[in-house]
C-alpha cells in the first residue's frame, strides 16, 4: 500500500466512525499480512477468544494468494471480517467527483497491463 493510500482509508475511516479510535496497519504483502495476525496472536494469546476479535479486519485487493483468506480466518479472523475488494487497487475506489476534479471530466478511470499511465475513458 502506497503511503497515499493508507492516507485515503485513514481519513475515510476517521469521517465514517468519528467517534472511534482506529488502528490502521499498512502491511504491503501478503506475507506482512500474516506476519501482523501471528503478532495480534501472540498479544491476545487466542483471537477467537479475544474481545478484539470482531474488531480486526484485514482488506485484501483482488489478486492476493491463493488460499490467504482460509489462512487468515485459520489464524482466528472471522470470514466476514475478511474484505476483498473487486478490483486491484485502491484508485478503484475513488469518489467519481474526485476523478472528475482530478481528470477534468466524467468517466471511468481504467489501468491496463500495457498502460505505465492510466487512462480516464470518458462517457
Amino acid at each position: 500500500m502506497r503511503e497515499t493510500d493508507f492516507q485515503f482509508i485513514e481519513r475515510v475511516l476517521a469521517l465514517r466512525y468519528p467517534q472511534s479510535q482506529i488502528s490502521l496497519l499498512q502491511a504491503n504483502s501478503d506475507d506482512r499480512i500474516k506476519e501482523v495476525l501471528y503478532i495480534a496472536r501472540a498479544l491476545f494469546t487466542d483471537i477467537q477468544k479475544s474481545p478484539y476479535r470482531e474488531r480486526i479486519i484485514v482488506v485484501l485487493d483482488s489478486v492476493h494468494s491463493a488460499g490467504l483468506p482460509g489462512q487468515i480466518a485459520a489464524l482466528g479472523i472471522p470470514e466476514e471480517n475478511i474484505v476483498r475488494w473487486s478490483k486491484n487497487g485502491i484508485e478503484h475506489l475513488y469518489p467519481p467527483a474526485v476523478l472528475d476534479g482530478i481528470f477534468n471530466g466524467g468517466g471511468q478511470l481504467t489501468i491496463t497491463d500495457t498502460d505505465l499511465v492510466p487512462t480516464f475513458l470518458g462517457t
